[in-house]
């Protein structure tokens, strides 16, 4: 049967007493939000006690949950005179104290939620269970205390009637949804000296901390049942607005970010030539800068100029012709210091106000919006920002520096065509105003209204940054292009202590004189090493032919020496002659010399005596360290049996047998010679050189070869020489018949080779960089120049502008032809029509390629360098959502509408890079497998960039939630015995969370998980599934739920943005794992030619110049695109679009979760990297944006260190 209800109806802050007629037919008694049972009303025919209700509110009418109310109870006589009871309860008044100086109040001793500073002395629950004296007090004393409810509502039942007091205590910093940190009574004018950094302090005078609100009541509490002066019922309402005590509720989020620029002449020139060093990450430099913002205010007005008539018959807009209508009135909002936010870090922290959906709290207990912006809670705004230098002008002359509008993604274009370019720019695209009839009528209708573009929502109490997508817009050199680049130099040229490392997801060749001379010197030195070799060997075969009948006379020596020496005759016992008594003891050679002990290489031997010699002992270059390996005798077991037969000075050889035999029969092997040479290996004797230990496969591995480029073979015919751990042993034997081997000259090739890749890489081959993707939490403003021309009477501006005459790269940026203001530009977006699917981003086909005599780089022209993209995206901006500021919010926030979202905010850092170098490293040390490669070979993508299978591993280790790539030497031995001249057991460790990445792969028939592995072909394409963070606790998330979080979670207010693809190739795949693709991979729009080079396998050298291997040309621009564009079905879209933080790019087909990162085998063709992944939070170490919050929100110790 259904319950029947008897609700008593009151108003919220005015009712004190409540009267109410009450028949016995109702199952409940309902007043505000709670409610008492019919059993609980009638316990007797009339009441000795009464009902207290009432509602604690703020801000005019939110009711705010977990105040603490009570009946005070005063200490009786009886328990004065118990000192016990009165050491936990002295209290005869309010205001009386503890012995810890404490007032009567009802907070906790204990923390309510991990983040909680607890201030009162409250009984514990686990106190009041285990001492029964607390017990005792908490029954008797405490048993008319409360806690408001959600809704704010208190219910206290049993009370005494008559005159009472009643105690409020409120712990301002845990109420809920709407909980208060130190930041906000900072920003309220707190002084930071009451606070203990990002927390609260505690005082044992509690009324002196600012999160503790106190109010005192006196009521007459009246009996629930049975009035006397009537038949009533009566519940005795007392409310407490915490307007009163001078507190209103403020909610505001945080915004942050930071901003870098370039300085001197790094710029993009008039031409829009953009200078090869600009945008170099050691060069960036920061200075103060302004914000301006405009908000929604909560009121409409009517604006008859809004909302301007699509002309179907022109298909155009009819600013002649508006509409009008209802629209939000807009105003400006005003930062501190006039804008003047952003610090000379270029980094800054704001904290946006609410002023939208104003939040009461009805009679029912339900919140609901109070329609007066002066009642209530605002918990959500709605901001547009401009972000601008406080100098436009730049650090040369004619340059300047531009502004970003944020959010600003789409450019509307006044062309009826599909190129986007510069001449159709319509100035509405970049309005800054607090007229809505200013904004383009298609944003009007669509974009607006939803705050899908040029406006941005914000909810209370969450943290945001802006995101830029960082457009790869090139020129003809290679560093001739727009972004961050030159992120990881050699050693000596980083700047880490000046600058953050950006995220890499990409690299150019670099041509640098030091390389060059460094390849020409090792390449000689290559040359040298074989001539030298060459004569050598051919001495040594010379030598020992000549030996050869020596060695034989000194055989026929040792046999008829040992025959006589060993003549014993012996009679009955009695001995009657041994020649050993009369003649020499042979020499310990003829233990060795045998007619048939001949070997090479590593078992060099001639007669059966290891007669030979090492001629070169060459070590390669260890990257990143940049220092020369360790030559360790163990690294295979050809160097094992080098280290055997060629022993260290004074040591004698521990093959064929020990000192302690009989030199005699001849070669027998029991008495080793020293006459074969020494393999001076690093375990022999300690030096002060400095090396460092190389993994086993670390360089060429002479102890195995690749049939057919892929399944390592054990190496038997001995001809490849020695060489294993970065060491390469040139072995010369006497024995003629290795003149073959002492002739080879793998060694030196292979060290030449691998010793140029890794002299390179220490001297700064790899110009990193980022492209084509979008980067969270920082704003580029690269310079440009520009000559600047007023025209007074300018068609259209009869104030005149600079618009029409100034000089400037327009294909990049955008003058405001009635502000003034450069703008970067954001990306073309067409309409055919008023409706929202009469758009679409079509980016714009402007290269700003031009040869070196043209002076029209400035034109409206297609123009491409290689490496260039078919249709730009250009600078769009949008905001993230990072979720919510406070790490506890989840424990204390009930409402499903502001506590189901995470948060990354304590999960990141001030950037996402994460070491790349021994990822590299691995790498190319699997790819240099290919014997014809040389450095080019690794630059396969157009202008000398390196392979997309190593730019995807690049951009994945540097992704949120990855764990970075630490390089595993595995079994590798590292530490010497010198005693015994050999390598000790390695110690066991413990990988840092359990995570550990397995050593590279280098049987490329077979695939390991999460190992550097490779496709079976010559180039060696990569593929690398990274390891993702796991261990998830209660206030961290594993790297799954991270990247859902920021992905899919914190999608309330996201914006569709365009982006490139990641397209793979077909070309080399493995089949192992066809979902990595190949080193052609791209992004799609990408042009050029995608090349394989090789050397020529010179005898011994790779010093032919590099050929041309196969080459492919635009494999990545899509054809046949037109408009108006279906679905990905129909003709494909111009651009790819999606919701930037839920799912991208579901909107035009990439639905399968194959579609995301991280990549694995079975990923599809198309992936979408650009996803809030990757962070930049500032140029400063110590001083980004993210180091700010973290003082002011997490921990003021950690935040200068933090990364």
């Amino acid at each position: 049967m259904s319950q029947s209800s008897f609700r008593v109806r009151t108003q919220v802050g005015k009712d004190k007493k409540v009267t109410f007629e009450l028949k016995q037919d109702f199952d409940l008694l309902e007043i505000l939000s709670l409610s008492l049972t019919q059993q609980e009303v009638y316990t007797r025919m009339c009441a000795d006690f009464g009902v207290v209700v009432g509602r604690v509110i703020a801000n005019g009418g939110y009711g705010v949950p977990n105040a603490k109310v009570s009946i005070f109870v005063p200490l009786d006589r009886e328990d004065e005179d118990n000192p016990v009871i009165r050491a936990i309860y002295p209290y005869k008044e309010v205001w009386d104290l503890n012995d810890d100086g404490k007032r009567y109040n009802l907070l906790s001793s204990d923390p309510n939620f991990s983040c909680h500073v607890p201030i009162g002395s409250f009984p514990s629950l686990p106190n009041i269970l285990a001492d029964q004296d607390v017990e005792y007090v908490f029954n008797k004393y405490y048993k008319f205390t409360a806690k408001t409810n959600e809704s704010g509502d208190f219910m206290i039942y049993g009370v005494p009637i008559g005159q009472q007091s009643v105690v409020m205590d409120i712990d301002l910093s845990d109420i809920g949804c709407f909980s208060l940190l130190p930041e906000d009574f900072k920003n309220m004018g707190y002084s930071p000296n009451e606070f203990d950094g990002a927390r609260f302090k505690t005082n044992d005078s509690i009324d002196a901390l600012p999160q503790l609100i106190n109010q005192q009541k006196s009521i007459d509490v009246r009996p629930f049942w049975g009035d006397e002066e009537a038949c009533r019922a009566s519940i005795t309402r007392v409310d407490f607005d915490l307007g009163n005590s001078g507190f209103k509720l403020q909610p505001n989020s945080v915004f942050m970010g930071s901003i870098g620029q370039d300085t001197d002449k790094d710029s993009v020139n008039m031409n829009c030539r953009p200078r090869a060093s600009m945008g170099e990450l050691c060069s960036l430099i920061t200075k103060p800068g302004i914000i301006d913002a405009i908000r929604y205010t909560p009121f409409l007005e009517e604006n008859p100029n809004a909302f301007p008539a699509w002309d179907a018959g022109t298909d155009s807009w009819d600013y002649s012709n508006p509409i009008g209508g209802t629209v939000p009135v807009l105003e400006r909002h005003y930062l501190s210091n006039g804008g003047r936010v952003i610090d000379s870090n270029g980094a800054f922290l704001v904290h946006m106000p609410m002023n939208l959906d104003h939040l009461i709290t009805d009679e029912f207990g339900d919140l609901v919006k109070s329609g007066d912006p002066d009642v209530g809670v605002p918990t959500r705004a709605r901001y547009r920002f401009r972000v601008r230098p406080e100098k436009a002008t730049g650090g040369a002359r004619f340059r300047r520096v531009g502004s970003y509008l944020v959010p600003n993604i789409h450019e509307f274009t006044t062309q009826d065509n599909n190129d986007g370019d510069w001449p159709g720019i319509d100035k509405k695209s970049y309005t800054f105003s607090t007229d809505y009839a200013d904004y383009h009528p298609w944003a009007q209708r669509n974009l607006l209204p939803g705050a899908d573009d040029y406006f941005y929502e914000m909810t209370f109490n969450r943290v945001y940054t802006f995101a830029q997508f960082h457009d790869h817009v090139k020129h003809g050199g290679r560093r001739q292009f727009v972004g961050i680049k030159n992120i990881l130099p050699e050693q000596e040229q980083q700047c880490s202590t000046t600058a953050m490392f950006f995220p890499i997801n990409s690299a150019v060749r670099q041509v640098k004189f030091i390389i060059f001379l460094n390849t020409f010197i090792i390449g000689f030195l290559g040359m040298l090493f074989m001539i030298i070799d060459l004569v050598v060997s051919i001495l040594a075969v010379l030598i020992g032919t000549m030996l050869a009948p020596i060695l034989i006379i000194i055989f026929a020596i040792c046999k008829l020496w040992c025959a006589i020496w060993s003549i014993h005759i012996s009679l009955w016992g009695i001995t009657i002659l041994n020649m050993s008594n009369y003649i020499p003891t042979p020499p310990k050679l003829c233990s060795q010399i045998n007619l048939t002990g001949f070997g090479c290489g590593e078992k060099c031997e001639y007669f059966g005596i290891p007669l030979g010699f090492i001629l070169f002992k060459l070590r390669q270059t260890k990257y990143p360290e940049c220092e020369k390996c360790l030559c360790r005798p163990n690294t295979n077991a050809q160097m094992i049996d080098l280290a055997n037969n060629f022993p260290c000075p004074g040591d004698p050889p521990t093959t064929g047998g020990t000192n302690n035999g009989s030199p005699c029969p001849v070669g027998n092997g029991s008495l080793n010679t020293t006459i074969g040479g020494n393999f001076q290996h690093d375990c022999c004797e300690p030096t002060d050189d400095t090396y460092v230990c190389c993994g086993d496969n670390y360089g060429y591995n002479s102890a195995v070869y690749y049939d057919g480029q892929c399944a390592p073979q054990p190496e038997t015919d001995g001809t490849a020489g020695i060489a294993g751990g970065g060491c390469y042993i040139k072995v010369i034997c006497f024995n003629p018949a290795c003149l073959f081997e002492n002739l080879n000259m793998v060694v030196f090739r292979q060290w030449a080779r691998r010793e140029k890749m890794a002299s390179a890489l220490c001297n700064g081959v790899m110009n990193y960089y980022w492209e084509n993707n979008w980067v969270s939490g920082f704003l580029y403003m690269f310079q440009f120049n520009a000559k600047l021309e007023f025209e007074d009477s300018a068609p259209g501006y009869p104030d005149g502008t600079y618009a029409t005459k100034s000089k400037y790269c327009k294909k990049l940026t955008y003058l405001h032809p009635d502000d003034n203001t450069f703008f970067y530009r954001s990306t073309p977006f067409r309409t055919i029509g008023p409706s929202k699917t009469d758009g679409q981003f079509i980016g714009d086909t402007d290269g700003v390629y031009s040869p070196w005599w043209s002076f029209n780089g400035n034109g409206s022209s297609n123009n491409h360098a290689d490496g260039d993209m078919d249709r730009h995206i250009l600078f769009p901006t949008t905001m993230v959502d990072m979720g919510s500021r406070n790490q506890c919010i989840q424990q204390i926030c009930l409402d499903t509408n502001f506590s189901e979202d995470c948060s990354v905010t304590d999960q990141i850092g001030s950037t996402t890079f994460q070491d790349i170098t021994d990822l590299v490293m691995d790498i190319y040390n699997i790819k240099l497998l290919n014997d014809s490669s040389s450095i080019s070979t690794f630059y396969p993508r157009p202008e000398m960039s390196i392979g997309g299978d190593v730019g995807q591993a690049l951009m994945q280790n540097c992704m949120l939630g990855v764990y970075g790539y630490e390089a595993n030497i595995g079994n590798t031995q590292c530490k010497c015995d010198y005693d015994n001249n050999t390598m000790l057991p390695n110690d066991t460790t413990v990988a840092l969370g359990g995570l550990e990445y397995p050593e590279p792969n280098f049987d490329i028939t077979t695939w390991v998980d999460h190992a550097v592995n490779a496709s079976c072909n010559k180039y060696y394409p990569i593929q690398w599934e990274p390891l993702l963070f796991t261990g998830q606790t209660e206030t961290i998330m594993d790297a799954e739920n991270l990247i859902e979080c920021i992905t899919l979670e914190l999608s309330a207010a996201t914006q569709v943005v365009p982006f490139y693809a990641w397209e793979t190739s077909s070309n080399n795949t493995n089949p192992l794992a066809p979902g990595f693709g190949s080193d052609f991979n791209d992004w799609m729009y990408t042009k050029g030619e995608y090349v394989h080079r090789h050397s020529m396998n010179a005898p011994g050298m790779s010093t032919v110049p590099s050929l041309f291997y196969s080459f492919q040309e635009d494999i990545h621009v899509p054809s046949g695109l037109s408009w108006p564009l279906g679905g990905p079905g129909a003709g494909g879209y111009i651009q790819s679009v999606g919701l930037f933080q839920n799912d991208m790019g579901k909107e035009v087909g990439f639905t399968h979760p194959n579609s995301y990162p991280v990549m694995t085998s079975t990923s599809d063709k198309q992936m979408v990297f650009s996803q809030p992944l990757f962070y930049y939070f500032g140029l400063r170490p110590g001083n980004t944006s993210f180091n700010i919050f973290v003082r002011k929100y997490i921990d003021e110790e950690l935040a200068d260190g933090v990364i």
